[in-house]
């Protein structure tokens, strides 16, 4: 008797693992044009700019993770005067058509992420003389990540540039989004529609 109620209780499961299994909807696949017709193609990517008091910003969708969308930005200093370029002042606003409130998404700061990063290697480490691959090589890859593939705080001094990438939270709604960047008291602006595709 408790062996015919074992292995009915086994197929209850896993008929209910299969059944959940079937039921889980796949990720949206995720595209972002830039609405203007000035557009520079560049191994596939678009990119679009806007020059604000001799400030030029290029961007250009590249890829959506699970975790994040990514863009490949350009700043270029064609003024006669310094600026300063941090990643955390790049933020995306959905336009609206009514008036409902718009969702703003802001980018992700590299050196927050490289402070995570090394508290997590602390802990994991825990003071062990011998830590393991695993952990050191995960660590470095996001380390390199960070510290290497993004855009960075950088004073950009005239006639000089800065590329890399800026990461910002996933968002899948389907929508026209404006990402902007201050510059002085205003703003260089790429327009960008937001296409969802499910498999």
């Amino acid at each position: 008797m408790k062996t015919h109620f074992t292995l009915r209780a086994s197929i209850v499961i896993a008929t209910t693992v299969i059944l959940l299994a079937s039921c889980a909807s796949p990720r949206a696949v995720i595209r972002m044009n830039p609405v203007s017709e000035n557009v520079r193609w560049s191994y596939g990517q678009a990119f679009a700019a806007d020059t604000v008091t001799g400030i030029v910003v290029e961007a250009a969708y590249d890829r959506s993770t699970l975790e994040y969308n990514i863009f490949d930005v350009s700043v270029i200093n064609g003024s006669n005067m310094n600026y300063l370029v941090d990643p955390v002042n790049f933020c995306f606003h959905e336009k609206q058509y009514n008036n409902s409130p718009a969702n703003v998404y802001k980018a992700i700061d590299p050196e927050t992420m490289l402070l995570t990063i090394d508290k997590k290697e602390s802990e994991e480490v825990g003071g062990t003389q011998n830590p393991s691959f695993e952990t050191v090589d995960e660590a470095e890859r996001q380390r390199g990540l960070w510290m290497n593939g993004t855009v960075r705080k950088t004073t950009l001094e005239p006639g000089t540039r800065i590329d890399g990438k800026i990461y910002f939270p996933r968002f899948e709604k389907p929508a026209t989004y404006i990402l902007q960047l201050p510059i002085d008291e205003k703003f260089a602006k790429i327009t960008f529609n937001q296409l969802t595709f499910l498999p």
